[in-house]
């Protein structure tokens, strides 16, 4: 008589998790140093300029968004790795390009800001696309959509819009 081998899920469900976290805190990382220079004049912005020092608080207003989004999230989601990276692969061309517009233009202006940051917002969506998929990406589109009101408007519209 054969003998009968119960194989569990458990193992394998864990050993899967632990693999997309870190994939994602890889993602995260190059993606934090990608943004370095710009986080860094964001900030620098927002303390000096009283204009943008709502900038502060966009973030974790961002992280409370998706807390309450909780719900929506589900982990058994598909990652959509194509659409993802291909998202992730245009924020860093338009934060690349921000650094060429830096490099060759006034540095530090608030329109190299506003480029490379709607870039890094673009590799955020990308990467929660690329790690949890297509359902997790459309329920964290909101709250990373949030973070453009974080981002200084170039000098020309903002004077023209006061």
């Amino acid at each position: 008589m054969p003998d009968v081998i119960a194989v569990s899920n458990a193992n394998t469900r864990q050993g899967g998790s632990r693999r997309v976290w870190t994939g994602f805190f890889v993602l995260l990382i190059l993606f934090l140093m990608l943004g370095w220079v710009v986080f860094s004049g964001l900030a620098s912005l927002y303390w000096a300029d009283s204009d943008y020092s709502h900038g502060f608080l966009i973030v974790p207003a961002a992280l409370y968004l998706i807390y309450l989004r909780r719900n929506l999230f589900d982990m058994s989601s598909v990652p959509v790795p194509v659409g993802g990276f291909a998202l992730v692969a245009l924020g860093t061309g338009i934060a690349v390009f921000a650094e060429c517009y830096d490099a060759v233009f006034l540095p530090m202006t608030p329109l190299y800001l506003t480029i490379g940051g709607l870039g890094l917002i673009v590799c955020l969506e990308g990467i929660v696309l690329a790690v949890w998929g297509r359902r997790n990406g459309r329920a964290a589109l909101f709250p990373v959509m949030f973070l453009v009101f974080a981002l200084p408007l170039p000098g020309a519209l903002s004077a023209a819009l006061t």
